[in-house]
């Protein structure tokens, strides 16, 4: 990718700004008025890039919904939108203290995304917002199902806590608590069988390719095939484990340096999916089950958190396997995975 503009858009609910680093650092930046979040705004907007900066990329965070309308109207006006992790853009541009504006939020996007652009493109474009309506209703029903996961825990929580009260009409309560937790395991179900279609229908050959490894199910599969999109945007499998957050942060001060924790900022539904997918692949995958144990005997079988440190371990060599078949377009193959360790194999 060729050093070019970079404008920096900051969202919210109600209005977004937008500023524009040129792609040499000493170049002054150039503020945008604020566009309010409707489509004459989004016009506004890509009419002013056009204007001011015709080969301009665009940074923006990852807001949830709140962007979506925006970078589809500035990729249909031909510009190319990158929605890129919060932690990258944080640990990429420069702190100003306490300072806190929308303003100076879109300001701060620009010159982090000019610094990415400059010193690592590639990772840049890794973040490319692909556009397609089939991944669209993916992560539509991936969302949806999520909410249904996490409003499920709640309500169990709650149902925990009702049990011990003493109320008389604790007893009540906990009845209606139970209805809403059918009504939500059926929705979960129904969402499940959305998951699926869509998914088949963004892509049935990467799909099946993603099931046909141990561990992975149609969540996972779906959750993966969501953030992945094109395989091509990864050169290799470290590539990938960056852009979902499996790789271990490394933290030294002169001569001492060590491996800290897993850096821990990929999409967090894939994450938490994978950590599940890690868990029944290391009981139920021959293969893996033996790298998992290879693990457990290097930390220590009697060392506090070993499994959890083993988990991990196998969370990192599931996302080597799904670049792998993903890469050559051929199913898991066990017999290929033989375990062995690396010099920084897992990090908890």
């Amino acid at each position: 990718m060729h050093p070019v503009p970079v404008c920096g858009v900051d969202i919210s609910k109600d209005h977004f700004d937008a500023a524009i680093a040129r792609p040499t650092p000493d170049s002054p930046i150039t503020d945008s008025v604020r566009h309010m979040q409707t489509e004459a705004g989004r016009k506004r907007l890509a009419l002013w890039l056009r204007r001011h900066a015709p080969d301009a990329v665009v940074v923006l965070e990852d807001t949830g919904v709140y962007s979506l309308r925006l970078e589809r109207a500035l990729i249909d006006a031909g510009f190319a939108v990158f929605r890129v992790n919060p932690t990258i853009l944080r640990n990429s541009r420069p702190s100003v203290g306490r300072t806190k504006s929308d303003p100076l939020d879109a300001r701060l996007l620009a010159d982090a995304g000019r610094i990415i652009l400059l010193t690592k493109p590639a990772l840049l474009d890794r973040f490319r917002v692909i556009p397609g309506d089939a991944f669209d209703n993916l992560a539509l029903w991936n969302a949806e199902r999520h909410r249904v996961a996490q409003r499920i825990v709640e309500q169990k929580n709650v149902l925990e806590a009702v049990a011990l009260n003493t109320a008389s009409d604790a007893a009540t309560l906990a009845d209606e608590i139970r209805k809403d937790l059918e009504s939500l395991a059926r929705r979960a179900r129904q969402l499940k069988g959305c998951i699926e279609r869509a998914a088949i229908a963004a892509d049935k050959r990467a799909y099946e390719l993603l099931l046909s490894i141990n561990g992975i199910g149609v969540l996972a599969g779906a959750a993966l095939l969501e953030s992945i999109r094109s395989i091509k945007r990864f050169a290799s499998p470290d590539a990938l484990k960056a852009f979902l957050g499996w790789y271990p942060s490394v933290r030294g001060s002169g001569k001492v340096e060590c491996v800290a924790h897993l850096a821990k900022h990929g999409p967090s539904l894939v994450r938490s999916l994978l950590w599940m997918a890690a868990k029944s692949a290391a009981r139920h995958d021959p293969t893996l089950r033996a790298y998992y144990l290879k693990l457990v005997s290097r930390f220590g079988a009697q060392r506090k958190g070993a499994s959890v440190y083993a988990w991990t371990g196998v969370a990192r060599r599931l996302v080597q396997i799904v670049w792998g078949v993903l890469h050559s377009g051929k199913t898991y193959d066990p017999a290929k995975c033989a375990p062995r360790l690396t010099r920084v194999e897992i990090v908890a």
